[in-house]
């Protein structure tokens, strides 16, 4: 026996076509009010009673799929800014392959993912097999979606788990966002600025030592740094050199550090690097994975201090109680 579901709905929270699955809880499509496919065999999934599938694709997630991990917590939310091509989508590859492959463990263990294939779609362009060279990730698209979230849940700290989110956004909406934060195309941009608990801000080495274009490079990255600075604030930002693989002028990268400590204080300075294809597990690579990351899942941790009113009571609660 067999049930089954729309194929469309007018829900604007229900993407039964991906997931398979309704919003409302149905099996039958006559009994969802917000039902408005065909009454047919092609436009119905057919379903066996007592079937379940899973609320969530494994893609990446958008703001609707929230849901799925704050009911319990906030999540914790990594935002990453950076110009296209800056190495934003590489430097997740670098951290879910170590952390899939156990070699982050001194600090974090990975504990789960609503997003699995989307972080194995982007991973897969940097995995290396026998005879052949790192191919880096497709170019992130600029179009047609709200920002890419990827989910991990860590376990650190003695066993205390943490659901974190990281911003897979392009870097097109960022330049957007940079030269005016109302402007359309920088809305997932401003989303990131929003919602961030940590920002790391993208310096590509490459753009800013090579080409004609470097110049124009520097000066883009000075605008974001501020640009996030005015947007997000001056707090649990740091910057990431990508691509240090290029020689990089001690002149450039103590014009682009002074420019970011004038914004930002005292903030961290990470580097990172893809690791060699000759070495297995880079220690190198693999340390400044870890010191970055560290930072950026630390939650922020909001102390609230309580002080007793002065009373003979033991009990908090009557000794409030009774300065009400």
């Amino acid at each position: 026996m067999s049930s089954t579901l729309p194929t469309t709905c007018d829900r604007q929270d229900c993407f039964v076509q991906d997931t398979q699955q309704c919003a409302a809880g149905h099996m039958q499509a006559n009994k969802c009010k917000y039902f408005s496919g065909q009454d047919d065999s092609e436009s119905l999934i057919n379903q066996e009673d007592g079937d379940e599938g899973f609320p969530w694709t494994g893609r990446p997630l958008g703001t609707t799929d929230l849901r799925f991990i704050s009911a319990t917590q906030r999540p914790h939310v990594v935002g990453i800014a950076g110009a296209a091509d800056a190495g934003k989508t590489t430097l997740l590859c670098l951290l879910f392959l170590n952390l899939s492959r156990g070699r982050l463990r001194e600090k974090f263990n990975f504990a789960g993912s609503y997003t699995l294939l989307g972080w194995e779609n982007i991973a897969q362009n940097m995995q290396l097999n026998a005879g052949e060279t790192i191919q880096f990730p497709p170019h992130t698209s600029s179009s047609g979606r709200s920002p890419g979230l990827l989910h991990l849940r860590t376990m650190y700290d003695k066993n205390r788990l943490q659901d974190s989110l990281l911003t897979d956004a392009s870097g097109e909406w960022f330049s957007a966002w940079t030269n005016n934060p109302d402007d359309e195309r920088a809305e997932g941009a401003q989303w990131v600025a929003n919602h961030a608990d940590r920002m790391l801000i993208i310096a590509d080495t490459e753009a800013l030592t090579t080409g004609s274009s470097k110049g124009a490079a520097k000066r883009a990255l000075e605008f974001l740094i501020r640009r996030v600075q005015h947007n997000f604030g001056k707090d649990n930002v740091a910057l990431v050199w990508t691509k240090t693989d290029f020689k990089r002028p001690k002149a450039l990268r103590e014009e682009v550090e002074d420019i970011f400590t004038s914004c930002f204080g005292t903030a961290p300075i990470f580097d990172t690097s893809v690791p060699d294809e000759s070495c297995n597990g880079d220690d190198k690579t693999l340390k400044q994975l870890t010191e970055l990351f560290s930072w950026a899942f630390t939650p922020k941790v909001s102390h609230v201090t309580m002080k007793l009113p002065k009373t003979d009571s033991d009990d908090p609660f009557i000794s409030y109680r009774g300065n009400l």
